[in-house]
């Protein structure tokens, strides 16, 4: 839902027929914050052995990896549109990585060898 969208909602009495106002709320339930342009963003390699390096036409803010299990594992705090992560430390696997650009997020999976 937008701004300005009209909602439409039906309103009954019930059977003793007693009258009164009422009150109407209407939001999205969902966390979601705007997502990169996806044309916008590179991740490679990935498969990655030591480097990550990440390409945006947003600036990024910052970039977190997480295990499969979901604890952090690397997080840094950058400004910038190429960024290169190093990755050497993690085992071999499959990670998640969260990137973030003022109030934008992308998340990716990565593979590291």
């Amino acid at each position: 839902m937008t701004p300005g969208e009209t909602v439409y909602a039906r309103v009954w009495e019930f059977a003793n027929d007693t009258f009164g106002t009422f009150q109407f709320s209407a939001y999205s339930p969902t966390l979601a914050m705007n997502t990169f342009n996806q044309s916008g963003l590179k991740v490679y390699p990935n498969p990655v052995k030591d480097i990550l390096t990440l390409s945006s036409i947003n600036s990024i803010t910052k970039v977190t990896i997480y295990n499969l299990l979901g604890q952090e594992v690397v997080s840094k705090v950058v400004i910038g549109n190429d960024i290169q992560i190093d990755l050497s430390d993690l085992s071999t696997g499959t990670y998640i990585a969260k990137i973030n650009s003022a109030s934008q997020s992308k998340t990716i999976k990565i593979i590291k060898e």
